[in-house]
C-alpha cells in the first residue's frame, strides 16, 4: 500500500516527529496506546461490576 501525501501529512500532523521515529518506536507506541486503552476498559469493566453489585445489593434490603 503506497503512502500518499495526504497520507503522509495526516500522520506527520497527529503525530509529531513520526517520519523521523524507527519501526521499533513505533510499534512501541501502538502498543503503549493498546495498553491505554485495555487499562480503561479493564478499569471501565470493574466500575460497572461494583455498581451493579452495590446497587443490586441494596435494593434487596
Amino acid at each position: 500500500m503506497a503512502s500518499t501525501p495526504h497520507r503522509s501529512a495526516a500522520l506527520q500532523h497527529s503525530l509529531p516527529g513520526a517520519s523521523t521515529r524507527t519501526e521499533q518506536g513505533i510499534m512501541r507506541l501502538v502498543l503503549g496506546l493498546i495498553d491505554v486503552v485495555v487499562v480503561s476498559s479493564l478499569l471501565v469493566m470493574v466500575i460497572v461490576g461494583s455498581h451493579e453489585t452495590f446497587a443490586s445489593t441494596s435494593r434487596n434490603a
